[in-house]
């Protein structure tokens, strides 16, 4: 066989093995892979609920778990709508099989530690992060809020310190651990130290109205009224600000355990 009639084979062969993979076609109504129509689902809640529609995105989060019984955005998602209808035990369930199925996921565990304080059973909350992080030692600095959160809950305020500290390691700028921090140490008598972190918090791009209103609280209960009352004014207006200093001045006037515990109520 010559070389030339060798090089029009080849040549031929490659045609056609280009012709086939040139004529293949994808049927356009193939269905799409279940785990995919779940996921768009779930992607669809979660814009549902990013709009404030909690019942809405619930059935779409049912409609994905119909597709997928284990998927877990949308246990994850259908958790957290339960939970923001108020539906606690419905939502227990789901994030409790979330947490089972997907053991060391840090997203379910927030959601499902979240709803345990909320529902209050901070010391199951505890009980989940500790065992949480045994087995992951660096874990978010969010799951170190949660305890925070849960430990101030259950009145163990120095333990709480010590877990948004840990928090704060992990994350140094987040804003939610050093306005839990102060108010931590608000609820321990530390309103000086308090005030200190909030002033340099609410100097800072991250701070809020409430951040501002915990720090004119501190200026208040340390006996600063003058700087509580320009804090104040900073998100408040007339009779609003007034009413804040007597209450300020009201909580420095209660036995001090009477005042822990209205502070424990502030919201």
């Amino acid at each position: 066989m010559s070389a030339q009639f060798k090089l029009l084979m080849l040549s031929l062969l490659w045609l056609l093995l280009g012709g086939c993979t040139a004529t293949q076609t994808v049927k356009p109504d193939a269905e799409p892979p279940v785990a995919d129509t779940a996921s768009r689902l779930v992607d669809l809640g979660d814009g549902v609920v990013a709009r404030g529609e909690p019942g809405t995105a619930l059935a779409i989060y049912e409609r994905a778990l119909a597709n997928d019984p284990d998927h877990r955005g949308a246990l994850l998602g259908k958790g957290q709508a339960l939970t923001a209808l108020g539906r606690h035990a419905e939502a227990e369930t789901t994030l409790r099989k979330a947490r089972d199925l997907y053991p060391h996921s840090g997203l379910v565990l927030s959601a499902y530690a979240r709803l345990l304080i909320e529902s209050g059973r901070a010391e199951v909350a505890v009980g989940e992060l500790d065992g949480y992080f045994q087995a992951h030692p660096v874990a978010d600095a969010g799951l170190w809020n949660l305890k925070g959160l849960a430990l101030d809950a259950l009145s163990r305020h120095g333990e709480a310190e010590q877990a948004y500290a840990q928090g704060l390691a992990r994350d140094p700028q987040s804003v939610s651990l050093r306005n839990n921090l102060a108010y931590c140490l608000i609820l321990q008598g530390d309103y000086a130290r308090a005030a200190d972190l909030l002033q340099r918090l609410v100097a800072g791009e991250g701070g809020q109205p409430r951040h501002r209103q915990n720090l004119a609280l501190a200026y208040g209960l340390v006996g600063n009224q003058e700087r509580a009352r320009e804090v104040a004014r900073l998100d408040l207006q007339g009779d609003a600000v007034d009413r804040n200093l007597s209450y300020y001045q009201w909580l420095r006037d209660l036995p001090a355990p009477t005042r822990y515990q209205a502070l424990l109520r502030h919201p």
